[in-house]
């Protein structure tokens, strides 16, 4: 497991972009070559975030990973709950800042150069096996960026949310094969360097940030679906908005973040 950190103080520069300013005498730690960093946004997660962290937990050493999770403004128990796992929290300085920019702020206190960005509630399907399978993936340099097969818990899903889920995973594939980047926002993957370039998550956005990054990457780089690599998040929006109204809502908003450069979704709640 990684030592604890103290979380770092976080300004945004103008324009959202994360800069970090590590305290005075401390020097990172050195950095393994192939070392994935999985940053895990967080605004109010305490209920699940427990749960992921020591799922990943027994997985860590042997599959040469780091975790680090960005919170933003959280009021409940999700900085401690990260602390007593001895991970490292990089916090928002000014409250509710949005998961762009959460995202951003993780990658910039992440030391890897690939960079996975997992939701709180989401859990890696046989972690060994999916950090071996990524590692091999990104072995071809012109691959910049991937997403992922997700499905929701396997104990908890309905056979819509199966449907769903697989149907996405169509529509996300064939995007992506056409040079039209898109991935849902459980799981992505994206390698350092491109992410840089493209200036990572867009913080002016409100929803659909996932969707918004893997166009701009897909505008240079080339971007994939890998079926192969699993997924498990929480039905809980499923179960607190409706399948269909999510699903609709999602669509829409992807749409309009491919076509006209803004989310349709201007008000996204959180679902707890």
């Amino acid at each position: 497991m990684s030592s604890l950190l103290e979380p770092l103080p976080v300004a945004a520069e103008e324009g959202g972009t994360p800069t970090r300013e590590r305290p005075h005498g401390v020097e990172p730690e050195p950095c393994p070559a192939d070392l994935i960093s999985v940053v895990i946004p967080c605004f109010n997660e305490a209920s699940v975030l427990g749960r992921t962290l020591a799922h990943l937990a027994p997985h860590q050493a042997a599959s040469r990973f780091e975790v680090v999770v960005a919170d933003d403004g959280s009021s409940d128990e999700t900085v401690a709950i990260a602390a007593r796992h001895g991970v490292p929290v990089v916090l928002s300085s000014g409250g509710d800042r949005g998961s762009a920019g959460a995202r951003n702020r993780g990658a910039n206190l992440a030391r890897g150069q690939l960079l996975l960005f997992l939701d709180a509630d989401v859990l890696i399907d046989r972690p060994e096996y999916f950090f071996a399978e990524v590692r091999r993936r990104f072995a071809d340099p012109g691959l910049a960026a991937a997403s992922v097969h997700c499905s929701v818990y396997p104990d908890q899903a309905t056979l819509a949310e199966r449907v769903y889920h697989q149907l996405y995973d169509v529509v996300d594939w064939a995007c992506n094969r056409l040079g039209l980047g898109t991935a849902g926002g459980w799981c992505q993957i994206v390698r350092r360097a491109p992410f840089d370039a493209v200036g990572g998550f867009d913080p002016t956005f409100t929803s659909g940030q996932d969707v918004d990054l893997f166009f701009r990457l897909s505008r240079s780089y080339r971007t994939r679906h890998l079926h192969s690599l699993v997924v498990h998040e929480s039905p809980r929006r499923y179960r607190g908005k409706g399948l269909l109204r999510t699903a609709i809502g999602w669509f829409v908003n992807g749409v309009s973040v491919c076509f006209f450069r803004r989310p349709y979704l201007r008000n996204y709640p959180p679902v707890r």
